[in-house]
Protein backbone atom coordinates (compact mmCIF):
# COMPACT_ATOMS: atom_id res chain seq x y z
CA UNK A 1 0.00 0.00 0.00
CA UNK A 2 1.25 3.05 -1.03
CA UNK A 3 1.56 6.04 1.19
CA UNK A 4 0.22 9.82 -0.59
CA UNK A 5 2.90 12.41 -0.35
CA UNK A 6 1.61 15.85 0.23
CA UNK A 7 1.73 17.71 -1.74
CA UNK A 8 0.59 16.45 -4.68
CA UNK A 9 3.06 18.16 -6.77
CA UNK A 10 6.24 18.07 -5.50
CA UNK A 11 8.48 20.74 -4.18
CA UNK A 12 11.94 22.06 -5.57
CA UNK A 13 14.68 22.71 -3.47
CA UNK A 14 17.98 24.15 -4.69
CA UNK A 15 20.92 24.47 -2.96
CA UNK A 16 24.26 23.99 -3.67
CA UNK A 17 25.62 22.88 0.17
CA UNK A 18 24.32 19.56 0.61
CA UNK A 19 23.53 20.09 4.76
CA UNK A 20 21.15 23.40 4.14
CA UNK A 21 19.60 20.39 1.50
CA UNK A 22 19.26 18.08 3.95
CA UNK A 23 18.48 20.38 7.10
CA UNK A 24 15.43 21.84 4.79
CA UNK A 25 13.80 18.53 3.57
CA UNK A 26 14.13 16.88 7.35
CA UNK A 27 12.42 20.16 8.92
CA UNK A 28 9.56 19.80 6.17
CA UNK A 29 9.02 16.31 6.12
CA UNK A 30 8.22 16.77 9.84
CA UNK A 31 5.82 18.59 9.75
CA UNK A 32 4.26 16.61 6.77
CA UNK A 33 4.96 18.04 3.80
CA UNK A 34 6.40 15.12 2.05
CA UNK A 35 7.15 15.59 -1.37
CA UNK A 36 9.81 17.41 -2.01
CA UNK A 37 12.76 17.10 -4.44
CA UNK A 38 16.52 18.90 -3.71
CA UNK A 39 18.93 20.16 -6.45
CA UNK A 40 22.52 21.02 -5.79
CA UNK A 41 23.13 21.92 -8.91
CA UNK A 42 21.78 24.62 -10.41
CA UNK A 43 21.98 24.18 -13.93
CA UNK A 44 19.77 21.46 -13.77
CA UNK A 45 16.89 23.92 -12.47
CA UNK A 46 15.17 24.49 -15.68
CA UNK A 47 14.97 20.40 -16.99
CA UNK A 48 13.78 19.42 -13.40
CA UNK A 49 10.99 22.23 -13.85
CA UNK A 50 10.18 21.07 -17.60
CA UNK A 51 9.44 17.68 -16.34
CA UNK A 52 5.99 18.02 -14.53
CA UNK A 53 3.83 20.38 -12.51
CA UNK A 54 5.67 21.37 -9.14
CA UNK A 55 4.13 23.20 -5.92
CA UNK A 56 7.01 25.49 -5.00
CA UNK A 57 10.49 26.45 -5.33
CA UNK A 58 12.88 26.96 -2.67
CA UNK A 59 15.97 29.06 -4.41
CA UNK A 60 19.31 29.76 -2.86
CA UNK A 61 21.13 32.84 -4.38
CA UNK A 62 24.21 32.30 -3.86
CA UNK A 63 25.26 29.13 -5.58
CA UNK A 64 28.12 28.19 -8.48
CA UNK A 65 27.12 28.05 -12.34
CA UNK A 66 23.66 29.78 -11.78
CA UNK A 67 22.94 31.75 -9.20
CA UNK A 68 19.32 32.27 -8.06
CA UNK A 69 19.49 35.93 -8.83
CA UNK A 70 19.56 35.06 -12.64
CA UNK A 71 17.42 31.85 -11.82
CA UNK A 72 14.24 33.70 -10.38
CA UNK A 73 13.22 35.63 -13.42
CA UNK A 74 13.33 32.75 -15.74
CA UNK A 75 11.75 30.31 -13.60
CA UNK A 76 8.78 32.94 -12.79
CA UNK A 77 8.71 34.07 -16.94
CA UNK A 78 9.04 30.21 -17.53
CA UNK A 79 6.51 28.98 -14.59
CA UNK A 80 4.59 31.87 -13.57
CA UNK A 81 2.30 29.07 -11.80
CA UNK A 82 5.00 27.94 -9.49
CA UNK A 83 5.83 30.54 -6.52
CA UNK A 84 9.42 30.94 -5.86
CA UNK A 85 10.29 31.24 -2.10
CA UNK A 86 14.30 32.62 -1.68
CA UNK A 87 15.85 31.35 1.19
CA UNK A 88 19.55 33.12 1.09
CA UNK A 89 22.23 34.21 3.85
CA UNK A 90 22.10 37.61 2.11
CA UNK A 91 20.51 40.57 4.05
CA UNK A 92 21.03 43.58 1.59
CA UNK A 93 18.11 45.62 1.30
CA UNK A 94 18.37 45.65 -2.62
CA UNK A 95 18.53 42.23 -2.69
CA UNK A 96 15.23 41.27 -0.87
CA UNK A 97 14.08 44.22 -3.38
CA UNK A 98 15.21 43.13 -6.52
CA UNK A 99 14.12 39.73 -5.65
CA UNK A 100 10.65 40.67 -4.97
CA UNK A 101 10.30 42.81 -7.80
CA UNK A 102 11.35 39.68 -9.78
CA UNK A 103 8.18 37.77 -8.88
CA UNK A 104 9.62 36.14 -5.70
CA UNK A 105 6.63 34.74 -3.38
CA UNK A 106 8.61 35.02 0.07
CA UNK A 107 12.10 36.46 0.75
CA UNK A 108 14.04 33.91 3.76
CA UNK A 109 17.13 34.99 5.55
CA UNK A 110 19.16 31.94 6.50
CA UNK A 111 19.29 30.72 8.96
CA UNK A 112 15.48 30.09 8.92
CA UNK A 113 13.54 29.30 11.67
CA UNK A 114 11.60 25.49 11.27
CA UNK A 115 7.99 27.35 11.78
CA UNK A 116 9.13 30.21 9.07
CA UNK A 117 10.52 27.83 6.98
CA UNK A 118 6.96 25.70 7.14
CA UNK A 119 4.65 28.23 7.43
CA UNK A 120 5.96 29.90 4.15
CA UNK A 121 5.79 26.55 1.55
CA UNK A 122 2.74 25.87 3.47
CA UNK A 123 1.30 28.94 1.98
CA UNK A 124 2.92 28.80 -1.15
CA UNK A 125 1.24 25.43 -1.75
CA UNK A 126 -1.82 26.12 -0.75
CA UNK A 127 -1.68 29.47 -3.46
CA UNK A 128 -0.28 27.06 -6.55
CA UNK A 129 -3.43 24.66 -5.39
CA UNK A 130 -5.66 27.51 -5.46
CA UNK A 131 -4.26 29.04 -8.52
CA UNK A 132 -4.52 25.70 -10.19
CA UNK A 133 -8.02 24.86 -9.34
CA UNK A 134 -9.19 28.57 -10.62
CA UNK A 135 -8.08 27.60 -13.77
CA UNK A 136 -9.49 24.05 -13.80
CA UNK A 137 -12.85 25.70 -12.61
CA UNK A 138 -12.65 28.01 -15.10
CA UNK A 139 -12.00 25.76 -18.07
CA UNK A 140 -14.83 23.70 -16.71
CA UNK A 141 -17.25 26.16 -16.45
CA UNK A 142 -16.39 27.55 -20.09
CA UNK A 143 -17.04 23.52 -21.42
CA UNK A 144 -19.84 22.53 -23.37
CA UNK A 145 -20.58 19.56 -21.65
CA UNK A 146 -20.19 17.43 -18.19
CA UNK A 147 -17.84 15.03 -17.78
CA UNK A 148 -20.23 12.94 -15.39
CA UNK A 149 -23.36 13.60 -16.66
CA UNK A 150 -24.81 10.46 -14.76
CA UNK A 151 -24.18 11.77 -11.29
CA UNK A 152 -27.64 14.57 -11.72
CA UNK A 153 -29.08 12.35 -13.61
CA UNK A 154 -32.05 12.50 -10.69
CA UNK A 155 -32.40 16.20 -11.80
CA UNK A 156 -34.56 16.72 -14.85
CA UNK A 157 -33.99 20.20 -16.48
CA UNK A 158 -33.74 22.08 -19.80
CA UNK A 159 -32.41 25.35 -18.13
CA UNK A 160 -28.84 26.25 -19.65
CA UNK A 161 -28.76 27.78 -15.87
CA UNK A 162 -29.00 24.87 -14.17
CA UNK A 163 -26.83 23.23 -16.51
CA UNK A 164 -24.47 26.01 -15.57
CA UNK A 165 -24.90 25.20 -11.79
CA UNK A 166 -24.45 21.83 -13.09
CA UNK A 167 -20.21 22.35 -14.44
CA UNK A 168 -19.81 24.54 -11.44
CA UNK A 169 -20.42 21.56 -8.71
CA UNK A 170 -18.87 19.27 -10.79
CA UNK A 171 -15.65 21.32 -11.36
CA UNK A 172 -15.62 22.29 -7.61
CA UNK A 173 -16.43 18.78 -6.36
CA UNK A 174 -12.73 17.05 -6.79
CA UNK A 175 -10.87 20.03 -4.94
CA UNK A 176 -9.85 20.06 -1.17
CA UNK A 177 -10.24 23.97 -0.88
CA UNK A 178 -12.83 25.39 0.74
CA UNK A 179 -15.76 26.54 -1.70
CA UNK A 180 -19.34 28.72 -1.03
CA UNK A 181 -21.54 26.45 -3.13
CA UNK A 182 -19.45 23.08 -1.06
CA UNK A 183 -22.45 23.55 1.81
CA UNK A 184 -25.58 24.52 -0.34
CA UNK A 185 -24.58 21.43 -2.99
CA UNK A 186 -24.94 19.46 0.40
CA UNK A 187 -28.06 20.22 1.00
CA UNK A 188 -28.63 20.38 -2.77
CA UNK A 189 -27.73 16.31 -3.28
CA UNK A 190 -29.75 16.23 0.64
CA UNK A 191 -33.41 17.49 -0.69
CA UNK A 192 -33.18 16.10 -4.11
CA UNK A 193 -32.06 13.15 -3.32
CA UNK A 194 -35.77 12.89 -1.09
CA UNK A 195 -37.55 14.63 -4.42
CA UNK A 196 -35.65 11.34 -6.98
CA UNK A 197 -37.22 11.94 -10.48
CA UNK A 198 -38.85 15.60 -9.51
CA UNK A 199 -38.94 18.04 -12.99
CA UNK A 200 -37.20 21.71 -12.69
CA UNK A 201 -37.92 24.15 -14.87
Amino acid sequence: MSIAHYPPAPVLIVDDEEQALVAADLTLRSEGITNIVTCRDSRLVAGKLAEGEWSAVLLDLSMPHATGLELLPRIVQEHPEVPVIVVTANAELDTAVQCMRDGAFDYLLKPVEDARLVSAVRHAVEMHQARCENERLAHALQADALEHPEAFSAIVTASPAMHGVFRYVEAISATPLPRWASGCSTRWRSSSSSRSGSDFP
